[in-house]
Formats: structure tokens, C-alpha cells, sequence
């Protein structure tokens, strides 16, 4: 059974990696703008706003799925993890077996629980990430070797986010609604909680590790103080290990001359 860490902690992680994903969604759209309209000024009030809300909206859904878990169902079973992987699973549960509401609304709010924070990031930032490849081949549209050196690092991290996240997404959407296999759900048990921790947790956060390698390699003053750094640790522990070499070989050459000088060598 799961203690109530980890009923606490799965809503902050599933915040955490929603914020992520919205974040990377921000950053490749506003990039997009500025290559498509150069003149065009980004109200950074507005896409503050819109972060903030798109925050308190799902963070509103884990403070219910709480209070579902502890207060209404006192549930830590394993079957809370098996049928919700996704935040605003206990609303699914809520229409289906509480409120009997009609089928098409249940398959409605499951569908924006795992399409909107989730594959409709990954379309948005494909799209972007298309148009900023179509941008590199238009020379009104970059104008300079910087901008295209920027653009190009953001086309890497779009790409990167895209195939990172858009397994879990497509998996879930084919395990909800039985794609392709009409007598039930694709997987079961054991199998269908490995899948997900594969797509929604390795994957992503494959993702979050190698976004700042790309960054380092894009930039080179970062790669220059990445290396420097790199060696002046490696200088370190190398003068360390000569030091506790020479202090070993001093004491194995005393033992062996304190030996020699009792007869116990020669």
C-alpha cells in the first residue's frame, strides 16, 4: 500500500512536469513570434497571466483528487496509481460511478484531461518547430548568423521535446479509449504501470537532462566554462590522488625500513 507521501507527492510531480511542459510550449511559441513578426512586442503581462491561471487550474484538480484520497475514499491503494496516471483522474471517477453522467461527457473531460496538457503542447510545439525550420530557409525572415544559431538551438530542444512527450501522451489516449482493441483496455496490471512510468516519467525526464547538454553545446561560452570547469575538478582530483599515493608510498617505505631494522627483512 502507498504511505501519504507518495499520495502527496504524485500531485506535485504531475504539477511540476505539467508547468514544464506548458513553459517549453511558452519559450517556442514566443520564439516563433519573434521570427514570424519582428516588430511585433510580446505583452509579457498576458503570458504571465496566462501561466499563473493555467497553474491554479491544475493545481485546483490536485487539491480535489486530495481531498477525494484522503478525506472521502481514505484509499492508498495501488489501484489509485493503476486507474489515474494522469491529475483530475478522481473528476473521471467522480462522472462515472457517482454522478452516472451521460458517456459523451465523461469521454469529453477525459479527453481534455489528457489531450490539452499533454498532446495539444506536442502539436503546438511541432507546429512552431516546423515554421522555424521553413524561417531558416527565408532570408527576410532571419537576417543574421546569431539569429540563426538561436533559432537553431530552439528547433533542437522543440524536437527533443516532441519525441520526449508525445509517447505518454499517445499511449494513455490509446489505453482510455481502446484503440484498436474493442474488447478492453490494451494492458493490464503490471504491464500498463511499467508503460507509463517508461513514457511518463523516463522519457520526460530524458528530456529535462538533455536540454541543458544542448544548451551548453549551442553555446560557446557555456562550453568554454563547462570544460574548464570539467578539468579543474578532474585537475583536483588527480593532485589528490598523487597525494594519497606518495603518502602510501612513504608509509609502506617506512614500515619496510622499520622491518628491515628489526630483522624481519633481509
Amino acid at each position: 500500500a502507498l504511505d501519504h507521501n507518495s499520495i502527496v507527492s504524485y500531485p506535485l510531480m504531475s504539477l511540476c512536469y505539467k508547468s514544464s511542459i506548458f513553459y517549453n510550449v511558452v519559450l517556442a511559441v514566443s520564439r516563433t513570434v519573434m521570427i514570424l513578426k519582428p516588430f511585433h512586442r510580446i505583452k509579457v503581462n498576458v503570458v504571465t497571466a496566462m501561466c499563473v491561471l493555467y497553474g491554479l487550474f491544475w493545481v485546483g484538480l490536485a487539491v480535489f483528487d486530495l481531498h477525494k484520497a484522503y478525506f472521502v475514499y481514505k484509499d492508498f491503494s495501488k489501484t489509485v496509481y493503476y486507474i489515474y496516471p494522469v491529475l483530475g483522474g478522481e473528476i473521471m471517477y467522480t462522472l462515472e460511478f457517482e454522478v452516472k453522467a451521460p458517456k459523451p461527457l465523461q469521454n469529453f473531460v477525459t479527453l481534455f484531461l489528457l489531450f490539452v496538457p499533454y498532446l495539444l503542447p506536442v502539436i503546438i510545439t511541432l507546429v512552431t518547430c516546423l515554421l522555424q525550420v521553413w524561417s531558416l530557409h527565408s532570408p527576410n525572415l532571419v537576417t543574421n548568423n546569431n539569429q540563426r544559431h538561436v533559432t537553431i538551438t530552439i528547433i533542437l530542444m522543440s524536437a527533443l521535446f516532441v519525441v520526449c512527450n508525445s509517447a505518454f501522451s499517445i499511449y494513455i489516449l490509446v489505453y482510455e479509449f481502446h484503440i484498436g482493441n474493442e474488447s478492453g483496455k490494451i494492458d493490464k496490471g503490471d504491464l500498463f504501470v511499467v508503460w507509463t512510468l517508461t513514457f511518463g516519467t523516463v522519457l520526460p525526464i530524458l528530456n529535462a537532462a538533455l536540454n541543458p547538454v544542448i544548451i551548453i553545446a549551442r553555446s560557446k561560452g557555456l562550453k568554454e566554462g563547462f570544460v574548464a570547469r570539467v578539468r579543474r575538478i578532474v585537475k583536483r582530483k588527480v593532485e589528490h590522488c598523487n597525494r594519497d599515493n606518495m603518502r602510501l608510498s612513504v608509509f609502506v617505505n617506512e614500515h619496510n625500513a622499520t622491518m628491515y631494522n628489526d630483522g624481519e627483512l633481509g
